[in-house]
């Protein structure tokens, strides 16, 4: 290089560093993907097959994939297969359409994610605020701790915790999984429907027609203007339907917690004698299920002392249920007629002229929809007039001139006439009814008041809104939940 100028001494360094990259990009092209890459598992994608529920694993190596309805229906979007929590990433996310009735909390349980992160990734600032049909990003892992490290350990269960559908039985972390408040219920148990009421419900609020009872520190205080809205609303619908007016001041206690025993599976009770009635308001449920069954025991209390003394429990539990469910026509619940189609299609519909128990809705849900689907046609047929001369007198003949019987029988062809072929599945729904019913059979047969028991019951209570509003898959899951919570408490 002796003698070479400044500008050859640079241009050879240029080319023989652009020699070495050269070299050096080949060599690794050459090499082929790391022994370590070659490990990674294939990204998993959505499975488009029919839905299934399988029972979930536990265990904190596992969640669950997700398989969608061919059609698209995002209600379609269930828990199915488990497969290992390494073959996802934090930036895999799949997304989720709000159903009617669907709180943040059950969202995050269903796929298995903690609030915070679906939060987050939502970039939500108002958790209790979502409404049907947003859809919302699910992030499958918890950014806390990405699937992609290795834990130190590999032989330590414990090194790989990752959030899993398995539910927590700590109140305190359950406690906005379902929007109910678990703590608060536990401190407060049992609300009582006797004895001592002032003492029990000291707090109160009045309207014009109505006084509101209720407990200070249970889930009612937070709602008192919602709740007399609520109230006065059901009022002007019963007087509206009914097209009479009740006269005096009645009482209205709102429970926060769930009744004592016998009655912890009640959703509310009525003294109609007495003028007041009673209601649980202790965050289960969802908005459409709160008015239904405030409305019905208003109407409980309302036709009783309007009327007067009913001559038919099936009567009295009918016009109820008619009521109530004309006041949430606009809900997702499974409407009445709908619901006896059904039943009459699968030869389940009862006689409303045989003796019918009406022991609750979770118990004899059928034989109060029955009642309710008849009451509608009389009342819709013939009108409230004659329905308020048949209430307390039973004389079909005298009032409609026709015999019980004969009144069914039209009842029975105008619910199958133009009857839509839609319907929910029979099997579904039966199956449906009888594991909600003997989940709290199991529940309270020997409640204690324990953590896991709590818990359990915001499950059953989320199953139990699922069945109202046809969603007979996600009753599985939720009833699988509160199984595995009550197995592990035993």
């Amino acid at each position: 290089m002796k003698g070479a100028s400044k500008r050859e001494i640079t241009l050879g360094l240029l080319i023989g560093l652009g020699i070495g990259i050269t070299a050096l990009i080949l060599a690794l092209l050459l090499a082929g993907p790391s022994a370590q890459d070659a490990e990674k598992p294939p990204v998993p994608t959505l499975e488009m097959d029919t839905p299934m529920v399988t029972p979930l694993v536990a265990g904190p190596a596992t969640m669950p994939t997700v398989s969608l309805d061919p059609s698209g229906d995002a209600t379609s979007v269930l828990l199915v297969t488990p497969m290992t929590v390494e073959a996802l990433s934090v930036s895999e996310v799949i997304t989720h359409v709000v159903e009617t009735g669907e709180v943040l909390g059950s969202i995050a349980l269903m796929y298995g994610v903690s609030m915070p992160a679906l939060i987050e990734a939502n970039e939500i600032e108002n958790p209790d605020f979502i409404r049907a049909g947003d859809v919302l990003v699910i992030p499958i892992v918890d950014e806390e701790k990405p699937a992609s490290e290795e834990p130190e350990d590999q032989g330590d269960a414990e090194a790989a915790e990752v959030p899993t559908a398995s539910p927590s039985p700590n109140l305190v972390a359950r406690d906005l999984v379902l929007g109910v408040d678990l703590p608060s219920l536990a401190d407060h148990y049992p609300a009582v429907l006797e004895g001592n009421l002032a003492a029990a419900y000291p707090s109160r609020r009045e309207a014009e027609r109505l006084v509101m009872h209720y407990r200070p520190g249970t889930h009612p205080e937070d709602d008192v203007v919602g709740l007399m809205t609520m109230l006065t609303s059901a009022l002007e619908h019963v007087e509206t339907v009914l097209d009479e007016r009740i006269g005096e001041s009645f009482d209205v206690y709102v429970a926060g917690t769930p009744f004592g025993p016998p009655n912890q599976a009640l959703r509310g009770r009525s003294f109609s004698a007495a003028r007041r009635f009673f209601f649980l308001h202790d965050g289960t449920g969802n908005d459409a299920d709160q008015r239904y069954i405030a409305t019905y025991e208003m109407t409980h209390l309302f036709t009783w002392n309007v009327f007067g003394r009913p001559a038919s429990a099936m009567l009295s539990e009918g016009v109820a249920v008619y009521v109530g469910m004309a006041a949430i026509a606009d809900a997702a619940h499974i409407p009445l007629d709908v619901f006896c189609l059904v039943c009459d299609r699968a030869g389940q519909l009862p006689s409303v002229a045989s003796s019918l128990r009406f022991e609750g809705h979770i118990r004899h849900l059928v034989n109060y929809y029955a009642a309710g689907c008849f009451v509608q046609y009389l009342v819709e047929t013939y009108g409230p007039e004659k329905f308020g001369q048949i209430y307390p007198s039973n004389n079909y003949v005298g009032v409609y001139g026709k015999p019980l019987g004969t009144l069914e029988a039209e009842w029975r062809a105008a619910l199958t006439a133009d009857a839509p072929d839609d319907l929910p599945d029979s099997e579904e729904l039966f199956a449906a009814l009888d594991g909600v019913s003997g989940a709290y059979e199991r529940l309270f047969k020997e409640f204690t008041g324990s953590e896991p028991e709590w818990a359990a019951y915001a499950d059953i209570d989320a199953a139990r809104i699922a069945l109202l509003e046809g969603r007979f898959a996600t009753v599985t899951l939720y009833l699988s939940l509160a199984e595995r919570l009550l197995v592990a408490g035993d």
